[in-house]
C-alpha cells in the first residue's frame, strides 16, 4: 500500500483572507498596492454626482484608500446598506441603476511601497463558488457588474478567445454573439440552459474562468493558497477569559457560592476550544512577533499529496460568502435520500416521477425550469404569497430575465403548463419514506394538509455561512443576533460600517455576502474599507 507524502507550509503575514472569490481577489488587488485615484477623465466625462465630485477634487492626488471614507460616502443612496460599498460602486459604475452609461471615475496606479503582506485561502480555484455553479446557466447581473477593475472581462475575451468547437475550453463565441449553447460549446435548443447576451448577462463558466485568470494577469497568484480546506482558526494573542481571575490552588473557594459570569465563560471556552492540536512552540513564536491569529488547513496536491498549512497573521478577513451550508427546514424526514438541499442537472438524471421544489428564490426557479425542460411534473411549494414584495421576481425587468419572469407567471397562474402546480402559502410538515411529502396551508381552523408523492424533493430555501473553522465563542457573537447562523438577510456579521472590522471581535474583518453585500459590484466595496483601516493600523 503506497502512502501519500505529507509536507508542511508555514507562513507569517500581516493579513490572512479566507475566501478566494471576487471579494477576496479584489482585496488582494488593493493589498498588493493597486490603488484607485479620482479621475476627471480629462474633463471629457463629468461624474453625475456633483457633490461627490467636489469632495474628491479637494485632494485629487491622494488615493481614495487614504481619504476620509465617511465624508465621501455621506448622503449616497443605493442598493447596499454599506456606505463604503456604495461609494466604490458609485465611482466605478456611475448611475448604472437608472440605465446610464458613464466611464469609471477611477484610475488605478500601482504603489509597490503600499503593499501589505497577505495570503488568500480558497478551497478551489480563484473565483470561489463561481466554479461550483451550473456552468450552462447565465449570470443574474450584467457582465459590467461582475468584472473587476483594471482588467476587464472584454479584455480577457480578446486575449483568450478560442474556437467554440473545442470542448475543453470556454465557448467565448457564445458570449460575444448572444447565441444559445450547451456547456460543451455545441449549439443547443433549450433556451433555459444558457441563452447569453440579453442585458449583458454571461454564462457562468466564462465568468469563473475570468476570475481565475484575473489573479494571474494582475500578478496576484503568489498571494493565493488554493485547494486549501481551512480546518481551524485560533486566536493566539488575546487575553483568555480564564486569565481574568485566579485559579491558584491555594485560593479558598466557597462551594455554596454561585459561579460568576467570568467563571462560567471560562468553563465554556475550555469545553469548546480544543487546544490539544496546538504546536505550542510555533504559537509562542507567533505570539512573540505580535501575531493575533493562526490559520490551519490542508492543501490537496495535484498528484494526491497532502500539505499541512499553517499561517500566522496580525489581521484576519472573512470573505468566504454564505453559501457554505444549505438552510434546513428543520422538519422530520429531511435527511431521507430523496430530499436534496442543492441541485444540478445530475440530480434529475434518471428521475421518473414528480419533483417537489421548495422555495421561492432564483435557485428554486432554476430547478423548476430544469425539471419542466425534462418533462417532469413539478409541485412548487413556498410559504409566501405571490404578492409579497420581498420576492425577487417583482424587481426583475421581464425583457432581461425572461426565464425567471416565466416562472413567476407560472407561480401566479398567468402562464399555464399542465406539468406545473403552484402551492403558495404552504409549508412542509414532514417527509416520509417512499417519497411522501406532507404539506400544510393556513393555520388553526383553516389548516389544510396535502399528501404529495414525489421521486425527488429539492429544498432550496437559502444558505447560511459555514464558519465551523472558527472557535465557537467567536462564531457565536459575530452577527447581530448571538448564537444564530450568519446569513446575508437574516443575520449578517455586525461590522463597523467604514472599517468592516467586526464589532465584537477586534482584528477580525468581514466583507461580501457575510455583511449583506450579495452582488459582486457591492461585495468588493469591503476591500476599500478594510485596506483603508489596515493602512492606519499596520
Amino acid at each position: 500500500m503506497c502512502s501519500r507524502s505529507v509536507s508542511a507550509v508555514r507562513k507569517e503575514v500581516d493579513v490572512a483572507v479566507i475566501g478566494n472569490g471576487p471579494s477576496g481577489i479584489f482585496l488582494s488587488l488593493l493589498l498588493s498596492g493597486h490603488w484607485p485615484y479620482f479621475s476627471s477623465n480629462g474633463g471629457s466625462h463629468e461624474h453625475p454626482n456633483h457633490i461627490l465630485t467636489a469632495r474628491l477634487a479637494e485632494q485629487p492626488d491622494v488615493p481614495l484608500i487614504k481619504q476620509d471614507l465617511d465624508y465621501l460616502s455621506e448622503g449616497l443612496e443605493g442598493r447596499s446598506g454599506n456606505p463604503v460599498s456604495l461609494l466604490l460602486d458609485t465611482l466605478l459604475l456611475p448611475n448604472t441603476d437608472i440605465g446610464e452609461e458613464h466611464p469609471s471615475a477611477l484610475e488605478w496606479r500601482h504603489q509597490e511601497a503600499g503593499s501589505i503582506s497577505h495570503i488568500v485561502f480558497g478551497s478551489g480555484s480563484p473565483g470561489g463558488s463561481w466554479h461550483e455553479m451550473e456552468k450552462s446557466a447565465r449570470s443574474l447581473s450584467s457582465v459590467n457588474w461582475l468584472e473587476l477593475p483594471v482588467y476587464s472581462f472584454q479584455e480577457w475575451l480578446q486575449e483568450y478567445k478560442v474556437a467554440k468547437s473545442d470542448p475543453d475550453h470556454i465557448c467565448f463565441d457564445s458570449v460575444v454573439s448572444g447565441g444559445v449553447y450547451s456547456s460543451s460549446g455545441s449549439q443547443a435548443t433549450d433556451t433555459g440552459s444558457g441563452a447569453i447576451g440579453d442585458g449583458g448577462r454571461v454564462d457562468l463558466r466564462s465568468m469563473a474562468a475570468y476570475y481565475a485568470d484575473y489573479v494571474e494577469k494582475m500578478n496576484l497568484g503568489k498571494n493565493f493558497l488554493n485547494r486549501v480546506t481551512v480546518t481551524q482558526v485560533q486566536e493566539i494573542n488575546r487575553r483568555h477569559p480564564c486569565n481574568s481571575f485566579s485559579t491558584d490552588s491555594d485560593v479558598s473557594s466557597n462551594e455554596d457560592e454561585e459561579e460568576s459570569e467570568e467563571e462560567m465563560e471560562c468553563k465554556f471556552y475550555s469545553l469548546v476550544d480544543d487546544s490539544s492540536s496546538l504546536d505550542h512552540s510555533e504559537v509562542d513564536d507567533c505570539q512573540s512577533k505580535g501575531y493575533m491569529w493562526r490559520i490551519q488547513g490542508t492543501r490537496r496536491g495535484k498528484e494526491g499529496q497532502r500539505e499541512e498549512v499553517s499561517v500566522c497573521a496580525k489581521k484576519l478577513v472573512l470573505a468566504c460568502g454564505v453559501g457554505g451550508s444549505p438552510r434546513m427546514l428543520g422538519v422530520p424526514g429531511e435527511n431521507l435520500g430523496f430530499v436534496k438541499h442543492s441541485f444540478s442537472s445530475r440530480h434529475m438524471e434518471g428521475v421518473k416521477g414528480p419533483v417537489m421544489v421548495v422555495g421561492a428564490g432564483l435557485s428554486a426557479a432554476d430547478a423548476v425550469l430544469l425539471a419542466l425542460s425534462k418533462g417532469l411534473e413539478v409541485f412548487h411549494v413556498y410559504h409566501q404569497s405571490t404578492d409579497d414584495p420581498s420576492l425577487m421576481f417583482h424587481k426583475m425587468p421581464p425583457q432581461l430575465y425572461k426565464e425567471y419572469c416565466h416562472v413567476f407567471g407560472l407561480m401566479k397562474g398567468t402562464v399555464r403548463n399542465p406539468l406545473y402546480h403552484s402551492l403558495p402559502l404552504h409549508n412542509v410538515l414532514k417527509f416520509e419514506q417512499g417519497g411522501e411529502c406532507i404539506v400544510q396551508s393556513g393555520s388553526g381552523d383553516d389548516e389544510t394538509q396535502k399528501n404529495i408523492s414525489c421521486a425527488l424533493a429539492l429544498v432550496l430555501v437559502g444558505s447560511v455561512a459555514n464558519l465551523d473553522f472558527l472557535p465557537r465563542h467567536i462564531a457565536s457573537k459575530l452577527g447581530f443576533e448571538d448564537d444564530q447562523p450568519i446569513s446575508s438577510k437574516r443575520n449578517p456579521v455586525n461590522i463597523d460600517m467604514f472599517s468592516f472590522e467586526c464589532e465584537n471581535v477586534p482584528s477580525l474583518y468581514a466583507m461580501g455576502p457575510l455583511v449583506g453585500d450579495n452582488f459582486v459590484r457591492f461585495a468588493i466595496g469591503g476591500g476599500l474599507g478594510i485596506t483603508h483601516s489596515l493602512l492606519d493600523e499596520l
